[in-house]
C-alpha cells in the first residue's frame, strides 16, 4: 500500500523510534522531515512536517518536488534532507541535562548536520 501520495514527496530517508512503536521519521524532497505514526488501534497512518530544513519566504507550495525533475529550482532555498538517524540527546549536545531523549541527526545536502 502506498501512503502520502501527493503529500510524502520524494522520500529519501526512513528511520523508526526505538522507543516509541509505531514512529517513524521520513525526510522528503521537497525539504521537509515529516514524523509518521501508525495508529495500533486502526491500522490508521497519519504524519506531521517537523521540520523544513530550508527557510521560505511566502508559501511552502513553491517549494516544489525536489530532484532532478522539479522545475522550481528552490531546492537550495527549500533544503534537501537525505539522510536521517536517531541518537541520544547527549551525544550530540554537551550542554544537555536532564532526563536522556531522543535527537534526530538530519543530514542536509545544503543546510550540513542538523540536530532536530
Amino acid at each position: 500500500e502506498k501512503i502520502g501520495t501527493n503529500d510524502l514527496i520524494g522520500p529519501e530517508s526512513l528511520v523508526t523510534s526505538t522507543t516509541h512503536d509505531g514512529v517513524m521519521f521520513a525526510a522528503l524532497g521537497d525539504g521537509r522531515v515529516v514524523r509518521i505514526k501508525v495508529n495500533a488501534k486502526d491500522d490508521t497512518i497519519g504524519w506531521t512536517t517537523l521540520i523544513r530544513t530550508g527557510q521560505v519566504e511566502g508559501s511552502a507550495d513553491e517549494c516544489g518536488t525536489g530532484g532532478p525533475s522539479d522545475e522550481t529550482d528552490m531546492e537550495a532555498i527549500c533544503g534537501r534532507p537525505l539522510g536521517l538517524l536517531l541518537v541520544q540527546r547527549s551525544t550530540v549536545d554537551p550542554n544537555f541535562e536532564g532526563t536522556e531523549e531522543d535527537a534526530l541527526l538530519v543530514a542536509d545536502s545544503y543546510k550540513g548536520l542538523l540536530v532536530v
